[in-house]
């Protein structure tokens, strides 16, 4: 019986299993990751935390979740549920709940844990697919709702990718696209804030100068600051320049694809703010996309109101969810929760003393017999995406069932926009309308082998480029 702990082999091929996590798609809100930066919404949760936690993977405690609120007093070393006392002693377990409760609550709405040394964890919400979990039992819908975020946001290499969430759920505004896409500040495949985001210590004036740029908006009703991200079309030369300018003299960095950059890597920057109204020109990328940063000509002179447009057609600055999300990679469905939701070859838990027991056995198919997955048809080798985004080795220890093509194999009807799956049918023969459909920047976002990532409509860069 291995132990993650111990055995490296294992912890290798679980390695592969690539899943994914996202930038929020609903209202601004910022959340802190590991570098201590602040994002709109956190994700790179690591798939340890997903696969062998003492709530989810815990037979005793998982069916008990879902029956009590998602309350203080329910997870305390004196609460009632005894099943869940101690539990989120375990990190993998308060992994899964920071997730858990920003997909389920809504913002406002907290959770709140004092381990055993005296360090207290908070959870917030956001999303809000069962806002109602706060004072009562989780239905089955919020349940399904919920188990499609979680799964959806999964990453197994512990860094963030960005995608969009679409689903037909009735009031949670995280499922609908956003007029503009924010500018990631952490550095692509990472979990490091761009050195250009950090304050000045001493630094000459000037554009091409590595600290002391924001993305954040100063005036959070401008969609035309900097901090948002462009699409072009790749090859043709864009120009960026300013539509309206006041206070102090700005200038702004153009880096390629959804995360901020230093100088040495930046597609342009701007002229000299003391000339002509500053502009920017640069050819667009292979990623078609590009974002802007901003800052004081001089760090440390004041901030003033920057706002940018394209001064060409072949480009359009901000972009839209869906044209900077344009691969669909396939839908999440099922659930996590309940009676039998989890194999019986693992179980991990908490004893009185604090310590945590991880039962782990090789799983033929899914740790989560009851959670689906489907590819969209456009990939070319879905065989090997799936294995890839879903499994540690060939069919073992699964995030999820692999159903194969949404359209053919889980026979997933179409939304009326006809952009995102409405329902699709699981492996047990039953509909389920609480779908989520997510889509990916780039084909190779996820799944980091080029063989497994072909796509007939948006061909795959080479893996990290």
């Amino acid at each position: 019986m291995p132990d993650m702990n111990t055995t490296p082999s294992l912890g290798r091929l679980l390695a592969a299993l690539a899943l994914l996590g996202l930038t929020w798609t609903g209202e601004a809100r910022a959340e802190p990751d590991d570098s201590g930066s602040e994002i709109r919404w956190g994700n790179g949760g690591k798939k340890d935390a997903f696969l062998y936690n003492a709530l989810s993977t815990n037979h005793q405690a998982n069916p008990v979740m879902v029956s009590v609120p998602l309350k203080d007093e329910y997870y305390a070393s004196t609460t009632p549920a005894v099943e869940l006392r101690y539990q989120l002693e375990d990190p993998n377990a308060r992994e899964f709940m920071k997730y858990l409760v920003s997909c389920a609550l809504e913002k406002g709405q907290t959770l709140s844990y004092k381990d055993r040394l005296g360090e207290a964890h908070t959870w917030e919400g956001a999303i809000g697919l069962c806002p109602e979990w706060a004072k009562d039992k989780a239905s089955e819908s919020c349940q399904k709702w919920v188990s499609a975020c979680i799964l959806a946001r999964v990453n197994a290499y512990g860094y963030r990718v960005q995608l969009m969430m679409r689903g037909e759920h009735p009031s949670a505004p995280g499922l609908t696209p956003r007029p503009t896409v924010m500018t990631d500040p952490v550095l692509r495949y990472t979990r490091t804030r761009v050195e250009s985001l950090l304050r000045c210590n001493a630094a000459a004036p000037g554009a091409s100068r590595d600290c002391g740029y924001e993305l954040s908006q100063r005036e959070p009703q401008n969609p035309l600051a900097a901090g948002s991200v462009g699409s072009c079309k790749p090859g043709m030369d864009v120009e960026l320049g300013v539509s309206d300018w006041s206070g102090s003299n700005m200038v702004f960095r153009v880096c390629e694809g959804l995360s901020a950059c230093d100088s040495a890597s930046s597609l342009a920057e701007s002229e000299d703010p003391w000339g002509p109204a500053p502009t920017a020109r640069f050819s667009c990328p292979r990623t078609g996309t590009f974002n802007v940063m901003m800052a004081p000509y001089d760090p440390r002179a004041g901030w003033g109101e920057l706002k940018l447009k394209s001064l060409t057609s072949a480009a359009e600055y901000p972009a839209p969810e869906p044209e900077v999300f344009k691969t669909r990679e396939g839908a999440f469905f099922g659930t996590l929760f309940g009676p039998n939701a989890v194999s019986p070859k693992l179980n991990i838990y908490v004893d009185e003393g604090g310590n945590v027991h991880r039962s782990v056995n090789y799983v033929q198919g899914s740790v989560y017999p009851k959670m689906y997955a489907c590819n969209d048809p456009m990939w070319t080798n879905a065989e090997a995406y799936t294995t890839n985004r879903l499994c540690a080795l060939m069919g073992q220890n699964c995030m999820a069932q692999p159903l194969g093509d949404c359209a053919n194999f889980a026979k997933c009807s179409m939304a009326k926009d006809n952009d995102h799956y409405a329902s699709c049918v699981g492996g047990d023969g039953n509909t389920y309308p609480e779908v989520i459909t997510t889509f990916l920047h780039r084909p190779c976002d996820v799944v980091h082998d080029p063989q497994a990532c072909g796509h007939k409509y948006y061909p795959a860069p080479p893996a990290n480029k």
